[in-house]
């Protein structure tokens, strides 16, 4: 299981109870920074660092969750995984459209660390008043370059079976954009009406989300 941008491990602690019960044994760690620092830190470093992670017996499923989706995808060029799933992932090239926001310019950091519990209530909305505290004494900074690197990302055909989990109402990446590139791969998609862009991992419906996929993954062993 990869996380998003400026998380770590813990955005999939509402995951694992329903991948545990089914009998799968999960591998979920922090990304970590290269030795120079956050904002030396590259895109390269990252999918490193998953490659790294995957059983060298195996086939596994990558799970990936926005900048995390992403990185899954490239990893997968050489994990070689029996199945992906994407949860509101950051959308490739041709099926990312340009909007205000992403054409911003970015610091060598994000400074996402010791992020208001204010902000963190609005970022989600979704999830239970406990939910938002924990989360808000979690944020870290995230690599500027990272994130800049992935506003040019690209890929080919779909390496494996992929699902796609898109929340309605993700303010951070379009799930129109989404549901493009999941038609374009002949993928499906679990659509959440209502769902913020953390909401499929955070929110009050997290449970709900874990047990769906685990189920679709389970049939993906037929």
């Amino acid at each position: 299981m990869v996380h998003g941008a400026g998380g770590g491990a813990w955005e999939f602690d509402l995951w694992l109870d329903a991948f545990e019960k089914r009998g799968w044994s999960v591998v979920c760690q922090s990304l970590m920074p290269n030795h120079a620092g956050i904002a030396a830190t590259s895109l390269s470093d990252y999918v490193a660092q998953i490659e790294s992670w995957a059983p060298p017996t195996s086939s596994p499923v990558l799970v990936g969750a926005s900048m995390g989706g992403a990185l899954a995808v490239l990893a997968a060029q050489e994990i070689n995984p029996r199945a992906l799933v994407l949860v509101n992932s950051i959308v490739p090239t041709p099926w990312a459209l340009p909007t205000e926001r992403s054409s911003r310019e970015l610091p060598d950091v994000l400074r996402w660390a010791g992020m208001s519990l204010e902000r963190t209530a609005g970022a989600m909305p979704d999830s239970t008043p406990d939910v938002q505290r924990w989360a808000s004494e979690r944020w870290r900074d995230e690599s500027g370059e990272v994130m800049r690197q992935l506003r040019n990302f690209r890929t080919g055909d779909p390496p494996c079976r992929t699902l796609f989990v898109v929340a309605e109402e993700d303010r951070d990446v379009p799930a129109a954009q989404q549901l493009a590139w999941a038609s374009a791969w002949d993928s499906p998609a679990f659509v959440y009406p209502g769902m913020s862009h953390v909401g499929p991992l955070l929110g009050s419906r997290s449970g709900e989300v874990a047990s769906e996929v685990v189920r679709w993954l389970d049939a993906c062993k037929d």
